[in-house]
């Protein structure tokens, strides 16, 4: 009797999941993506008005490229719906902030008429590497007001070879602070807000330089946080110095011990394009603004108040951010080999190896998401990335379907693949 009574609180536990796994996604299409659409119409019409003709480009190519980002990050709005329409205002001006920085720090943005910083050619000019690292970590410090209301703002665009936007990215950062100053217990998780923040604009601005630079610096980057040495000539030092040191030296005083202790350990079993991909997801940001917002208290170490924000971003970093940017790069891999950009699933020996690290980060992420606090919301967010971008026409055009039925069985995201397929059409993502 007992057993047959653990049989049946398993099977409703479970169904119970499901429903709400399942409430996420129709959730999503009913409530998210009509209040993310009309956010970015609002910011479209707004880059519209952005005198610079180079930047009013930029502007608007990263609403209409990737205007899937900010829906699909809207989606952590759902953890409290009495606050989603805030919610959905800060995360996607702080994505906008993200794609728009994006395509400034393109090669091609630096190519503008006496920038001084176009194409940076040299494979072995550090000189100017430097330069143009310090120049986009100037433009991301933007992304960083943006998560931090208290932060002084400055001239973003001091170092870039253009500057006249009208506001617009200001704006953007205004529109972020406004909402987070406000959350219930944003002063709790600001501190690792602030680190996912800056990792990511390190990436960002190395990711951007000379292919000749980049490979190399990118791994002496990763070297630095996973513990391993760095020669002191490497020149990953020269461009870090500029910045007072990486992120992680930031988080030691600021940030709970809970994340700072064995950070190197936690990532140093991964490559290190598989931390770069980590580095570059806003997800674990947007979870945790998320939980800052809900009244119930967050505390920074198991037993403590609350939600444990160590559990959290642990389960994010690396895995569902890492997971999210391998998926993005794994359906861009054909246009990245066609424009030479950077591309992190490339690195992997076979398209068999990719697939195999693809299916470890999903495993390790549904993993991770059974043991946080609303664990069927955090599944759905991983079921929800695979069905996404392997549901985008590149999979089917780049014949990488075979590959994608694969990954999604892995996750049990198959059914939800056809759906978001048909979602995708629908709500024109």
């Amino acid at each position: 009797m007992g057993r047959e009574t653990g049989i049946l609180a398993s099977v409703s536990h479970g169904l119970g999941a499901a429903i709400s796994e399942w409430s996420v996604y129709l959730s999503m299409v009913r409530r998210i993506f009509p209040l993310a659409k009309a956010q970015l119409g609002r910011w479209e019409q707004r880059a519209r008005e952005i005198p610079n003709p180079e930047l009013r480009r930029q502007a608007l190519a990263s609403i209409h490229k990737k205007s899937f980002h900010s829906v699909g990050g809207a989606v952590f709005a759902l953890m409290n719906r009495p606050e989603m329409n805030n919610l959905v205002a800060a995360i996607v001006a702080i994505q906008t902030i993200s794609d728009y920085l994006d395509n400034l720090c393109d090669r091609a943005a630096f190519g503008i008429p006496g920038s001084g910083l176009a194409g940076v050619t040299q494979p072995n000019d550090l000189d100017t590497a430097s330069q143009a690292f310090s120049c986009s970590m100037k433009l991301h410090e933007a992304m960083i007001c943006a998560l931090d209301p208290d932060m002084p703002m400055s001239d973003f665009y001091s170092d870039y070879p253009a500057e006249d936007d009208g506001g617009y990215l200001e704006q953007l950062v205004v529109a972020s602070r406004d909402v987070l100053d406000r959350l219930e217990n944003y002063s709790v998780v600001k501190p690792l807000v602030a680190f996912f923040a800056a990792m990511y604009s390190e990436m960002q601005s190395i990711k951007h330089l000379s292919p000749g630079l980049r490979d190399t610096l990118m791994e002496q980057w990763f070297s630095l946080y996973s513990g391993k040495e760095v020669p002191d000539g490497a020149g990953i030092h020269k461009l870090v110095s500029s910045q007072g040191g990486i992120a992680l030296k930031h988080l030691k005083h600021a940030g709970p011990s809970c994340v700072f202790t064995g950070f190197a350990a936690k990532v140093d079993h991964l490559k290190w394009w598989e931390f770069g991909a980590a580095a570059g997801s806003t997800l674990g940001i947007f979870s945790l603004i998320s939980y800052a917002s809900l009244k119930d208290g967050l505390g920074v170490s198991h037993g403590a108040p609350g939600y444990d924000v160590g559990c959290i971003s642990s389960a994010y970093f690396p895995w569902v951010c890492g997971l999210h940017i391998l998926l993005d790069y794994f359906i861009d891999q054909e246009e990245d080999r066609e424009t030479g950009d950077l591309n992190f699933v490339s690195y992997y020996d076979s398209p068999g190896d990719a697939i195999a690290a693809l299916n470890r980060f999903t495993r390790a992420s549904l993993k991770r998401a059974r043991h946080l606090p609303h664990s069927w919301f955090h599944r759905a967010v991983i079921r929800g990335l695979l069905a996404m971008y392997l549901s985008d026409p590149k999979v089917k055009t780049c014949g990488l379907s075979s590959y994608a039925r694969l990954l999604t069985a892995q996750g049990n995201a198959g059914l939800l693949r056809l759906m978001c397929g048909v979602a995708r059409a629908f709500a024109a993502i």
